[in-house]
Protein backbone atom coordinates (compact mmCIF):
# COMPACT_ATOMS: atom_id res chain seq x y z
CA UNK A 1 0.00 0.00 0.00
CA UNK A 2 2.74 2.15 1.07
CA UNK A 3 4.53 1.94 -2.34
CA UNK A 4 1.65 2.61 -4.33
CA UNK A 5 0.89 5.73 -2.63
CA UNK A 6 4.72 6.66 -3.40
CA UNK A 7 4.08 5.98 -6.67
CA UNK A 8 1.36 7.59 -7.23
CA UNK A 9 2.81 11.07 -5.44
CA UNK A 10 5.39 10.48 -7.98
CA UNK A 11 3.32 10.52 -10.78
CA UNK A 12 1.41 13.31 -9.69
CA UNK A 13 4.54 15.10 -8.77
CA UNK A 14 5.57 14.64 -12.42
CA UNK A 15 2.82 15.91 -14.12
CA UNK A 16 2.37 19.06 -15.84
CA UNK A 17 1.55 21.52 -12.74
CA UNK A 18 -0.67 24.95 -13.78
CA UNK A 19 -1.66 27.29 -11.25
CA UNK A 20 -5.22 27.53 -11.17
CA UNK A 21 -4.54 31.79 -10.89
CA UNK A 22 -7.84 32.24 -13.29
CA UNK A 23 -11.26 33.07 -11.42
CA UNK A 24 -13.74 30.80 -13.51
CA UNK A 25 -16.64 33.17 -13.59
CA UNK A 26 -14.44 35.90 -14.04
CA UNK A 27 -13.43 34.46 -16.93
CA UNK A 28 -16.31 32.86 -18.51
CA UNK A 29 -17.80 36.64 -17.90
CA UNK A 30 -14.60 38.33 -19.51
CA UNK A 31 -15.53 36.35 -22.76
CA UNK A 32 -18.91 36.76 -23.08
CA UNK A 33 -18.59 40.48 -22.66
CA UNK A 34 -15.53 40.28 -25.33
CA UNK A 35 -17.91 38.31 -27.79
CA UNK A 36 -20.65 40.90 -27.15
CA UNK A 37 -18.03 43.96 -27.99
CA UNK A 38 -19.08 45.64 -25.36
CA UNK A 39 -16.09 47.40 -23.94
CA UNK A 40 -17.31 49.53 -21.50
CA UNK A 41 -18.87 46.52 -19.30
CA UNK A 42 -16.04 44.29 -19.74
CA UNK A 43 -13.71 47.45 -18.06
CA UNK A 44 -16.04 47.16 -15.20
CA UNK A 45 -16.38 43.82 -14.79
CA UNK A 46 -12.08 43.80 -14.57
CA UNK A 47 -11.74 47.00 -12.44
CA UNK A 48 -10.59 44.95 -9.62
CA UNK A 49 -8.85 42.11 -11.37
CA UNK A 50 -5.36 41.02 -10.47
CA UNK A 51 -2.63 39.16 -11.64
CA UNK A 52 -3.59 36.60 -14.37
CA UNK A 53 -6.90 37.72 -14.01
CA UNK A 54 -5.67 41.70 -15.26
CA UNK A 55 -3.90 39.56 -18.19
CA UNK A 56 -6.66 38.01 -19.34
CA UNK A 57 -8.96 40.91 -18.81
CA UNK A 58 -5.86 43.10 -20.70
CA UNK A 59 -5.52 40.91 -23.64
CA UNK A 60 -9.95 40.94 -24.58
CA UNK A 61 -9.52 44.42 -24.08
CA UNK A 62 -7.21 45.61 -26.46
CA UNK A 63 -9.13 44.16 -29.44
CA UNK A 64 -11.88 45.90 -28.53
CA UNK A 65 -10.45 49.62 -27.67
CA UNK A 66 -6.78 49.80 -29.25
CA UNK A 67 -5.83 51.54 -25.90
CA UNK A 68 -1.76 51.09 -25.90
CA UNK A 69 -1.83 51.20 -21.86
CA UNK A 70 -3.27 47.91 -22.02
CA UNK A 71 0.24 46.83 -23.28
CA UNK A 72 2.07 48.55 -20.42
CA UNK A 73 3.51 47.71 -16.83
CA UNK A 74 1.31 44.21 -17.37
CA UNK A 75 1.55 42.02 -14.16
CA UNK A 76 3.85 38.68 -14.11
CA UNK A 77 2.04 35.36 -15.09
CA UNK A 78 1.86 33.12 -12.49
CA UNK A 79 0.44 30.24 -14.42
CA UNK A 80 0.23 28.52 -18.16
CA UNK A 81 -2.93 30.69 -18.74
CA UNK A 82 -0.97 33.77 -17.44
CA UNK A 83 2.59 33.31 -19.81
CA UNK A 84 -0.47 32.46 -22.78
CA UNK A 85 -1.80 35.87 -22.23
CA UNK A 86 1.41 37.38 -21.71
CA UNK A 87 2.79 36.45 -24.99
CA UNK A 88 -0.74 37.74 -26.48
CA UNK A 89 0.16 40.96 -25.26
CA UNK A 90 3.56 41.09 -26.47
CA UNK A 91 1.81 39.77 -30.25
CA UNK A 92 -0.45 42.58 -29.95
CA UNK A 93 2.85 45.64 -29.04
CA UNK A 94 4.99 43.28 -32.13
CA UNK A 95 1.85 44.30 -34.39
CA UNK A 96 2.38 47.62 -33.80
CA UNK A 97 5.87 48.28 -33.23
CA UNK A 98 8.57 49.06 -35.77
CA UNK A 99 10.63 46.65 -37.56
CA UNK A 100 13.75 47.17 -35.30
CA UNK A 101 11.43 45.97 -32.62
CA UNK A 102 10.32 42.79 -33.80
CA UNK A 103 12.69 40.25 -32.92
CA UNK A 104 13.00 41.30 -29.85
CA UNK A 105 9.59 40.96 -29.14
CA UNK A 106 9.78 37.46 -31.13
CA UNK A 107 12.17 36.56 -28.47
CA UNK A 108 10.05 37.26 -25.63
CA UNK A 109 7.23 35.96 -27.31
CA UNK A 110 8.79 32.59 -27.86
CA UNK A 111 9.61 32.37 -24.04
CA UNK A 112 6.66 33.02 -22.91
CA UNK A 113 5.00 30.63 -24.50
CA UNK A 114 7.68 28.06 -24.45
CA UNK A 115 7.35 28.63 -20.27
CA UNK A 116 3.22 28.01 -20.66
CA UNK A 117 4.09 24.86 -22.70
CA UNK A 118 6.20 23.69 -19.69
CA UNK A 119 3.63 24.18 -17.33
CA UNK A 120 0.44 22.83 -19.28
CA UNK A 121 0.82 22.15 -22.69
CA UNK A 122 -3.29 21.63 -23.22
CA UNK A 123 -3.96 24.94 -21.58
CA UNK A 124 -6.99 26.49 -23.64
CA UNK A 125 -5.36 29.69 -24.21
CA UNK A 126 -2.17 28.48 -25.04
CA UNK A 127 -3.47 26.78 -27.54
CA UNK A 128 -5.79 29.90 -28.63
CA UNK A 129 -2.79 32.12 -28.58
CA UNK A 130 0.41 30.03 -30.46
CA UNK A 131 -2.11 29.46 -32.77
CA UNK A 132 -3.13 32.88 -33.54
CA UNK A 133 0.56 32.93 -33.75
CA UNK A 134 0.99 30.54 -36.27
CA UNK A 135 -1.61 31.80 -38.53
CA UNK A 136 -0.39 35.50 -38.86
CA UNK A 137 3.42 34.77 -38.84
CA UNK A 138 4.97 34.12 -42.36
CA UNK A 139 6.38 30.48 -43.07
CA UNK A 140 10.02 31.78 -42.85
CA UNK A 141 9.89 32.65 -39.33
CA UNK A 142 7.94 30.02 -38.21
CA UNK A 143 4.36 30.48 -39.55
CA UNK A 144 2.59 27.32 -39.76
CA UNK A 145 -1.41 26.92 -40.76
CA UNK A 146 -1.18 23.46 -40.79
CA UNK A 147 -0.11 23.55 -36.84
CA UNK A 148 -2.64 26.02 -36.37
CA UNK A 149 -5.35 24.03 -37.36
CA UNK A 150 -4.36 21.38 -35.10
CA UNK A 151 -4.16 23.83 -32.32
CA UNK A 152 -8.03 25.23 -32.90
CA UNK A 153 -9.49 21.72 -33.38
CA UNK A 154 -7.68 20.28 -29.71
CA UNK A 155 -8.95 24.00 -28.66
CA UNK A 156 -12.70 23.19 -29.74
CA UNK A 157 -12.79 19.96 -27.57
CA UNK A 158 -11.53 21.98 -24.38
CA UNK A 159 -12.22 25.65 -24.59
CA UNK A 160 -12.17 26.04 -21.22
CA UNK A 161 -14.46 29.29 -19.01
CA UNK A 162 -11.89 32.24 -21.03
CA UNK A 163 -12.79 30.61 -24.53
CA UNK A 164 -15.68 29.04 -26.06
CA UNK A 165 -15.81 26.10 -28.99
CA UNK A 166 -17.31 29.25 -31.20
CA UNK A 167 -14.25 31.29 -30.90
CA UNK A 168 -12.39 27.70 -31.99
CA UNK A 169 -14.61 27.23 -34.88
CA UNK A 170 -13.69 31.03 -36.35
CA UNK A 171 -10.04 30.70 -35.83
CA UNK A 172 -10.63 27.16 -37.76
CA UNK A 173 -12.27 28.74 -40.46
CA UNK A 174 -9.91 31.73 -40.61
CA UNK A 175 -7.12 29.51 -41.09
CA UNK A 176 -8.85 27.53 -43.55
CA UNK A 177 -9.42 30.59 -45.05
CA UNK A 178 -5.84 31.83 -45.43
CA UNK A 179 -4.85 28.30 -46.52
CA UNK A 180 -7.26 28.78 -49.41
CA UNK A 181 -8.99 25.83 -48.60
CA UNK A 182 -11.43 23.99 -49.98
CA UNK A 183 -13.80 23.82 -47.00
CA UNK A 184 -13.33 27.70 -45.76
CA UNK A 185 -16.51 28.75 -48.00
CA UNK A 186 -18.81 25.77 -46.44
CA UNK A 187 -17.41 26.71 -43.11
CA UNK A 188 -17.75 30.24 -43.47
CA UNK A 189 -22.09 29.56 -44.35
CA UNK A 190 -22.61 27.36 -41.52
CA UNK A 191 -20.85 30.26 -39.25
CA UNK A 192 -22.94 32.71 -40.55
CA UNK A 193 -26.37 30.68 -40.21
CA UNK A 194 -25.36 30.09 -36.44
CA UNK A 195 -25.41 32.45 -33.66
CA UNK A 196 -22.66 33.93 -33.32
CA UNK A 197 -21.71 36.69 -31.06
CA UNK A 198 -21.46 40.27 -32.45
CA UNK A 199 -17.69 39.79 -32.56
CA UNK A 200 -17.19 36.54 -34.23
CA UNK A 201 -20.14 37.56 -36.85
CA UNK A 202 -18.07 40.52 -37.79
CA UNK A 203 -15.01 38.43 -37.91
CA UNK A 204 -16.43 36.40 -40.23
CA UNK A 205 -18.10 38.87 -42.61
CA UNK A 206 -14.68 40.98 -42.42
CA UNK A 207 -11.89 39.01 -41.85
CA UNK A 208 -8.82 41.10 -41.27
CA UNK A 209 -6.31 41.22 -44.36
CA UNK A 210 -9.63 40.56 -46.35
Amino acid sequence: MRLRLLAALAALAAAPVSAQSLDAALAARVHALYAQRDASALRTACASAAGDNALLCRYRLYPLTQDASLLRNAPAPSSAAGHALAAGLLGYEAARAPMTRMIALGRRIQRSLDAARRLDPSEPLLLLVDGQGLVFRPAVVGGDKRAALRLFRQLRQRPGPASSAAEADVWTWFTLYRMNGADAEPMRQRLRAASLPPLFRAFVDQPPGG
